[in-house]
């Protein structure tokens, strides 16, 4: 399931990438159709190329919808395989966010018969796409913190649909900047961007208020049901295994300072970090602080 995804994706990203190039076919097509058919007297709808202006429009807007169907196949093909759905790391995080714009973006697109907006939107989930290329793709299991299926879910959910609206009213408004007095004849009137903005953002604003909401509730929760250690308090026992094979007991470091360092052993990073502390303490003139620090591996090293 997970090359299935993986696939799904790079069928989504390609798709996009051919989609973003056709719109702009399509837009800067019309325009140079429109002054064209105004400079000879003529209508637009007999101006010298307009068919495939049109032509590059519908393919652009199939690709799009194709493109939101294969990201929508690769999220779901990820949930089966990893048992939850896009809440671990960032590339489901971009994933998602990149399908709520495409998907908000089509519901407009349909609604006003318009494609302009694709100039600003499609970019933004163009964009969230090639920075899931960057990041890792692995399935990560969830931390205790994200493991409450209800709440978290509808979290993410609305998470999804305000940064989509978003990411449509920004286009909105960011062609309205240029068309406040409809001096553009190849740009949508200033009211239709006005509108378009203005919906979208009475979709993203309520939504964008409940994910803040539900992120109180379920920080609230988590800290409820906390195990935390009050000042002056003896920390549990706890017994973590080493690279060596051996165990190490908290109560063997009785009355040293101890620093854990929760990381990733493949994650530079991590070991990195443990490595610079270990080399701190062990400066002369350290010795009398009686520390030591100690790597806790909270991930496997991905095979291969």
């Amino acid at each position: 399931m997970l090359f299935r995804s993986q696939y799904s994706f790079v069928a989504a990203f390609s798709a996009l990438g051919l989609a973003m190039l056709l719109y702009v076919v399509n837009v800067l097509g019309a325009r140079s159709a429109r002054m064209l058919s105004f400079a000879n007297g003529g209508t637009i709808s007999s101006s010298p190329g307009h068919g495939a202006v049109n032509t590059a429009g519908r393919y652009a807007t199939i690709l799009t919808i194709n493109a939101l169907a294969f990201l929508t196949a690769a999220l779901a093909f990820r949930a089966v395989a990893s048992g939850h759905g896009p809440l671990s790391n960032m590339y489901e995080f971009s994933l998602a966010f990149a399908w709520g714009a495409l998907a908000i973006y089509l519901y407009f697109e349909m609604r006003y018969r318009l494609r302009t907006l694709a100039l600003l939107v499609l970019p933004i989930a163009l964009g969230l796409l090639a920075y899931a290329t960057t990041v890792r793709s692995d399935i990560d299991p969830l931390v205790p913190a994200l493991q409450n299926d209800l709440l978290l879910s509808i979290h993410v959910a609305v998470a999804i649909i305000a940064y989509g609206a978003f990411a449509v009213a920004f286009g909105a408004a960011g062609l309205y900047l240029f068309q406040r007095r409809d001096t553009i004849r190849w740009l949508p009137r200033a009211a239709v961007l006005d509108e378009i903005g203005y919906k979208a953002v009475l979709v993203g604003f309520p939504m964008m208020a409940s994910v803040i909401i539900l992120g109180v509730v379920l920080g609230t929760e988590l800290l409820h049901g906390a195990s935390l250690i009050a000042k002056n308090e003896a920390a549990p026992e706890i017994t973590v295994p080493t690279l060596g094979g051996t165990t190490i007991r908290l109560a063997d470091l009785r009355g040293r300072i101890v620093f854990l360092l929760f990381g990733e052993l493949y994650n530079p990073n991590s070991v990195s970090a443990c490595k610079d502390l270990a080399e701190i303490l062990a400066r002369p003139g350290m010795a009398e602080i009686k520390a030591a620090a100690y790597l806790i591996v909270t991930q496997k090293a991905p095979a291969g």
